[in-house]
């Protein structure tokens, strides 16, 4: 058993208090939460608010959020807390990319900006520059996801990602090919979405031990977007909020909260 797994136990029967064990195809494990106590999964300090928050925007839920390792929640707890509390400036300030003079406009989850195509960015946050900030957030999982090299996903690739978001420009010329194209689908999704003319970020977030993210990230050249793509750390980045957040007591404890339940030591 890996170490985020035991920290996620020890969390779910010392903080949450939940000994029973949830179920995964027909198979008891505990690290999930039974399916009725999944609210349980988002972080107590913010959770009242954001299942009202969830019930008036109308978001799915994954299939398997009840899960502790679930993305997802993970996501949700990450960047909630700003949208509750109106502190966008200290998220933009832990991701350094603060300016005075710019605000965030909105914030959405799993956002779908061109439904052809059909992408849902776990975060994504618009700002009064008319910039667009995009979020992929992983935690165990082992990649970023593939797609099959069919009919179907060529003919997408031709049609929209060609046609619509003109990938070529974007991506060098030997992930041009059908097989190395569907082998990195899901990263070179996000990376299409990034507009040459505005100031557009893309941040890649994922615990530190996870290096097969970080290669993958680094095996596809993007010179002309290479400023635009931010591989940041769960780790540092959690530290950087806990530090902006010092005058903001409400914030620092839901985010002590989420070092304790997501970053074992």
């Amino acid at each position: 058993m890996d170490k985020i797994t035991k920290n996620l136990i020890n969390y779910k029967n010392n903080i949450l208090k939940i000994s029973e064990e949830g179920e995964f195809k027909g198979n008891k494990y505990q690290h999930i939460l039974p399916i009725e106590d999944r609210k349980n999964n988002i972080i107590s300090v913010y959770r009242d608010d954001f299942w009202k928050y969830i019930e008036n925007n109308q978001i799915n839920l994954h299939k398997y959020f009840h899960h502790l390792n679930s993305s997802q929640a993970l996501c949700f707890n990450l960047f909630y807390p700003f949208i509750s509390s109106n502190s966008g400036d200290i998220l933009l300030k832990s991701l350094n990319i603060f300016e005075e003079s710019v605000k965030i406009k909105s914030a959405e989850f799993e956002k779908v900006l061109h439904k052809n195509e059909n992408t849902n960015f776990d975060f994504l946050i618009s700002l009064t520059s008319r910039d667009i900030i995009f979020f992929e957030i992983k935690y165990t999982e082992n990649s970023f996801g593939k797609a099959r090299n069919d009919s179907k996903h060529i003919e997408k690739k031709d049609l929209i990602y060609d046609k619509v978001f003109n990938y070529k420009e974007k991506i060098q010329k030997q992930y041009h090919q059908d097989e190395s194209f569907f082998e990195n689908y899901q990263l070179i999704r996000n990376i299409v979405y990034l507009n040459f003319n505005r100031n557009d970020n893309l941040f890649l977030i994922f615990p530190k031990e996870k290096t097969e993210f970080k290669n993958q990230i680094e095996s596809i050249p993007v010179p002309e977007l290479k400023n635009k793509i931010h591989i940041i750390y769960l780790e540092d980045l959690t530290e950087e909020i806990i530090n902006n957040s010092s005058n903001n007591s409400k914030l620092l404890e839901h985010f002590i909260e989420f070092k304790n339940k997501y970053l074992p030591e």
